[in-house]
C-alpha cells in the first residue's frame, strides 16, 4: 500500500513538472524522496534479515546504495563527494 502512495505521488509530482505547475528542480528532489523511501523499504523488507546486528543492517544499506548511485550516476556518493566538494548541498 506505502509503495503504490509513493508511486502516485511520485506520478502526480511528474505530471506538474510537465505542465509547469512547479518547475523541475522540485521535482528531482521531491522524486529522489520518493525513491529514496522505495527503495529503503524494498531493502528492509526483501534483503535484510531480522536477527542481525544493526551495523550490519547499515552495511547492507550503504552497499545497496553503491549499486544504485554506480547505476545511476556511474560513481559511489564518495568519488562524487570528493570530486566536487563545492556542491555539499547536492547529496
Amino acid at each position: 500500500m506505502k509503495t503504490k502512495l509513493f508511486f502516485l505521488s511520485a506520478l502526480l509530482l511528474a505530471l506538474l513538472g510537465v505542465c509547469g505547475c512547479i518547475n523541475d528542480e522540485t521535482v528531482k528532489r521531491k522524486l529522489s524522496i520518493i525513491n529514496y523511501h522505495i527503495h529503503t523499504d524494498a531493502i528492509k523488507s526483501l534483503l535484510i534479515p531480522e536477527e542481525i546486528a544493526s551495523v550490519q543492517v547499515s552495511i547492507i544499506y550503504a552497499e545497496e546504495a553503491d549499486v544504485l548511485n554506480v547505476a545511476i550516476f556511474g560513481t559511489i556518493a564518495k568519488q562524487w563527494r570528493e570530486a566536487n566538494p563545492d556542491l555539499k548541498d547536492y547529496v
